[in-house]
């Protein structure tokens, strides 16, 4: 149950991550640290991606930003995660 807790807690930080940057509150390096970490604490490249897909795309997440400009600001992570960078 421990481990569940501490998976279900590493995805919504993440979360929190992916949506700070989106935001503008969050700088570019200290982001990518954290979620970096949030990747040695258990989250896979597939559940972060899906995360990022799931913020772009749903309006519930962002709903001041449209669907294009919420795609271009979580680009960067986008190309970090391809390069290996996170």
């Amino acid at each position: 149950m421990a481990e569940a807790f501490g998976k279900e807690w590493s995805l919504k930080w993440a979360e929190g991550v992916v949506l700070g940057f989106a935001k503008g509150s969050m700088e570019r390096a200290r982001a990518f640290g954290m979620l970096r970490r949030a990747k040695k604490m258990g989250v896979k490249h597939e559940e972060l991606s899906a995360i990022i897909q799931a913020i772009e795309t749903n309006p519930v997440y962002l709903p001041f930003l449209s669907r294009q400009e919420k795609a271009t600001k979580l680009n960067a992570i986008k190309q970090a995660m391809e390069k290996g960078e996170i």
